[in-house]
């Protein structure tokens, strides 16, 4: 947020000062990947999907307008561990030339190796394969985590239970980021008791017939993509049980009210949308409301329940914690966030998005009335009218002053980005590269 708040006048107002919310506290922060808002019961969803993560929310602080930095799981928790924008920490990838991508920097300072700097144990379950570090093409996400398991949602769910049911004094930051609706999505046993019955011949639903949909490929029948639908808000519903198994390990510890729970996504889900020519299901293709809009909720303990309505983004999150738990950022972190809570906290109106390996890039910047893209190396644009087009599906003709000043935004921040050392530079085997693409990770 800071690389964007200085540049529009107005964007940004100190609040109240005052001590650390929860000085000391533990940290359990929970990853839905792919994720979508408009899913959970607490932003407005009547569907009943997620009952246990409305019932933290309930007793939390809710973010109404979060925002991921990319529509894709490896740019999207970059920049939130390193509190950076993409820019600014280091990482590209492509995969597909098997021989060149750059992890995480070294140099940069994640809120892993922040905490852990301040006697925190650090601690990650990990029920995603490309950022599990069990593969020869680790992205280096771990980085400032003395301990970083694998495995698949139920083994990540079970794992986090037991740690947190065994923890002692020492504070700590557990991570847990659980797969939920992220394609492949299986047949739940009850899915039609929960969610009816659908005109499809499909069974299971594959990445693969997501991006051969958007090829034109296969076609998607009406029956089709509402049964897709259907299949991915019951792996939301599914999640939300894992989620709640988590909160409840918390609140069962002896150091329940001295721990914090952030629960958010990062990134959302493309499930045809509307006025889409063609309907695409998936991620990582564009930058907007139904791929970049995710929730956020952060519980402290004795702090009153409130919902905030204004623009926040996940680079914001690690500057939050750090504050929450009074630990002091330092300058030489160089993170871009802002606290959204606690003594230094900064109300921002400005989110920067980005997809895509360097040279294919598409960079995006917006408020919570208007959005801007430019894809630098053609010189591309779009502009859209968030008022009456949310979903973006419509680019406006003439640029309003609102427009004006993102694209002001967006060339500032290219300008004085100062990626770092780039991290490590190796190749993914070929079967490693088929599980990426299962993934959609590549194309």
């Amino acid at each position: 947020m800071v690389a964007t708040a200085a540049l529009v006048a107005g964007t940004a107002a100190e609040a109240a000062s005052g001590s650390a919310p929860c000085a000391g506290c533990n940290v359990v922060w929970i990853t839905m990947d792919t994720t979508r808002a408009d899913r959970m019961g607490f932003l407005g969803n009547q569907a009943g999907l997620t009952p246990r993560l409305d019932a933290l929310a309930a007793t939390s602080t809710v973010f109404t307008r979060a925002y991921s930095q990319a529509p894709a799981t490896l740019l999207s928790v970059s920049s939130y561990f390193s509190g950076r924008y993409r820019a600014n920490n280091g990482i590209d990838f492509d995969l597909e030339d098997l021989d060149r991508y750059h992890a995480l920097s070294p140099e940069v300072t994640t809120v892993a190796e922040a905490l852990g700097g301040k006697g925190y144990a650090t601690v990650g379950f990990n029920a995603n394969p490309v950022i599990a570090n069990d593969k020869k093409y680790s992205f280096g996400l771990d980085q400032g985590f003395s301990s970083w398991k694998p495995g698949d949602d139920a083994a990540t769910a079970a794992a986090a239970v037991a740690y947190l049911r065994g923890t002692g004094s020492t504070p700590y930051l557990a991570y847990v980021h659980l797969m939920g609706p992220h394609a492949d999505n299986p047949r739940l046993e009850g899915f039609e008791a929960r969610r009816g019955k659908f005109d499809s011949k499909l069974v299971d639903v594959s990445q693969k017939f997501y991006e051969d949909v958007a090829a034109g490929k296969a076609t998607a029948t009406a029956g089709d993509m509402a049964y897709m639908r259907a299949m991915y808000d019951d792996g939301v519903w599914e999640m939300d049980q894992r989620v709640g198994a988590v909160v409840d390990a918390v609140r069962a510890s002896k150091r329940a009210d001295k721990t914090v729970i952030v629960v958010t996504a990062d990134h959302g889900e493309a499930l045809g949308e509307p006025g889409a020519n063609p309907p695409r299901f998936g991620h990582g293709h564009a930058l907007d409301e139904a791929l970049l809009h995710v929730p956020l909720v952060v519980y402290v303990p004795g702090s009153s329940p409130r919902r905030d309505d204004r623009l926040a983004e996940l680079v914001d999150v690690a500057p939050t914690l750090t504050d929450v738990v009074g630990v002091a950022t330092e300058a030489a972190w160089a993170w871009d966030g802002q606290p959204l809570m606690g003594s230094r906290a900064v109300v921002g109106t400005v989110a920067l998005a980005e997809r895509a390996r360097w040279e294919a890039r598409q960079v995006g910047a917006r408020t919570l009335t208007h959005a801007y893209l430019l894809t630098p190396a053609k010189g591309w644009t779009k502009a859209y009218d968030l008022r009456v087009d949310r979903g973006q599906t419509t680019p406006v003709k003439t640029l309003a002053p609102e427009h004006q000043a993102l694209a002001a935004v967006i060339k500032k921040y290219l300008e004085t980005a100062k990626p770092p050392g780039a991290g490590t530079k190796t190749a993914a085997t070929e079967e490693e590269l088929e599980m990426l693409k299962a993934l959609g990770y590549t194309q």
